[in-house]
This record gives C-alpha cells, structure tokens and sequence, in this order.
C-alpha cells in the first residue's frame, strides 16, 4: 500500500458544471469517491492568473464568482472549506517564491470541480495562483516543487483545460485543431514525453488557437510536475464543450 495522495487535471469548462448533473460532473463525483485519508487540498486554479505566485492567506476565502450571465443559482452558491495554516505552512516550504494573498479567493476553477469532486467541503483548500510572467518549463517546476506534498497527505488539483478558446465559440466552422492539439497532449502524457509537452508552447502551430491565453493550460503542466514515472496514469472525459473547450481530465496514483 502506498502513502502518497494522487494528483489531479480536471478540465473544468463552463460554470454551469456548478449546478448541472451532466456525464462530466458526474465523473468528478465518481473520482472524489475514491479520494480517501485526504488532509488537504492545494488546488491551482486558471482562473487566479498573477505576477508572481501567490498563494491564499484568509482562514476562510472568499468567493470568486469570475463569470457573467449565469443563472442566479450560481451566484448563491457557497462552498465553505477553509484554509489550515498547517497546509498553508507546508506549501509555503516547498514554495518559499510564493507571496501571500487576500486579494483573491475560491474562483469557479476550484468550487466549480470541488462542489462534486468533494462535496462535503470538510477538506481544507489552499489555492494558488497562477504565475502570467513565466513559461512552461516554470510551471512544470512548481509542479515538481509541490511533489513533497503527497506524502503529507495533501491533493493537488490543476483545473483548467487542454485546450481554452472562448474567442473561437459560435463561429461555426470546422475546427480540427481542438481535437488534434488534444489527442497531441494526450499521447505525449501517456508516453510520459516532458520534453516533448513542455516544447508545445513554442513549437506547436496550433499552441496559440488552443491556448490563445495560455492561463488554462499552465496548471496542467504544475499537476504533471507533482507526479513521477512510478504513476498510474487513468484519462476521463476526453470530450469537447462549448466547440472549442477540451474537458479532458487526468488522474495520477501512485504505486509505490
């Protein structure tokens, strides 16, 4: 039996996920089921996009309701975890850049996968940011730098998508790109190609379509940096949203 948590991708799409019971909510929910002896949660969300990392300082984050046009339920719901200074503590060890933060909160990229994923909202949620100033190879770092947290106990969740073009939504037009850049990230993962992944940014003809802000891409790469060769790779909801959002969602576990 091993003693390190799993790490976490989820493809979070729309804010309607929040109060939908769709095949990809209910995945999260059937995902969070086998999330057991879990101490905390450090979660990066695209959505808390920054100079600089910075991580949540407040006991109890407010909410973040970063989205418009959605129906009144959204807006009322409240998830309630906290933020324990004991995982506020360990993060800051292995993150000692990291800068604390009141200016943010909960953002629909964390209670928007963590309102299924679990529910109860009895695990305390640490959230950081995600820093605009650097490229990939840093954002898979940090990732390595957050690896150490799994032996404490503590998830780490990125919540993004593989591919995020709001510009793109309603144009009506074939968009083979969204599906090939995906199926792209998606074998290089399963090859456990780092080199390859972190060469997309510059390399890839279609990095800036997929990923024109690349704020939903980046915490892909940190979740990747917190696993290792001797992880069980598993991929769910490989599907396409809104046309042009990709929620493909990926889980690490450890077999040592």
């Amino acid at each position: 039996m091993n003693d390190r948590t799993p790490v976490l991708f989820i493809g979070h799409g729309s804010p309607m996920n929040i109060i939908e019971n769709n095949a990809w909510t209910r995945n999260w929910r059937a995902l969070g089921e086998t999330l057991t002896d879990i101490a905390g949660v450090v979660m990066l969300s695209a959505h808390w996009y920054t100079e600089g990392t910075k991580v949540t300082k407040e006991p109890q984050p407010k909410m973040i309701y970063d989205m418009r046009g959605f129906p009144k339920e959204i807006y009322d719901y409240i998830y309630p975890a906290v933020n324990d200074l004991n995982i506020r503590d360990a993060t800051a060890n292995v993150l000692p850049m990291a800068q604390l933060s009141d200016q943010w909160g909960y953002d629909h990229g964390n209670y928007g996968v963590l309102c299924h994923l679990l529910p109860k909202a009895d695990i305390p949620v640490l959230q950081v940011s995600i820093d605009a100033h650097q490229k990939s190879a840093a954002h898979y770092a940090l990732g390595e730098r957050l690896k150490a947290l799994r032996s404490q106990k503590i998830l780490i969740i990125g919540s993004g998508n593989i591919v995020h073009n709001l510009y793109k939504i309603g144009q009506m037009q074939s968009r083979p790109w969204v599906k090939d850049f995906d199926d792209q990230v998606v074998e290089l993962t399963k090859q456990r190609d780092i080199e390859g992944i972190l060469a997309l940014e510059d390399t890839h003809p279609d990095f800036h379509l997929a990923a024109p802000t690349p704020d939903h891409f980046y915490p892909f790469l940190s979740a990747l940096g917190a696993t290792d060769a001797t992880d069980d790779l598993e991929i769910f909801n490989q599907d396409i949203a809104l046309e042009t959002l990709t929620m493909t969602s990926f889980v690490w576990r450890s077999t040592k």
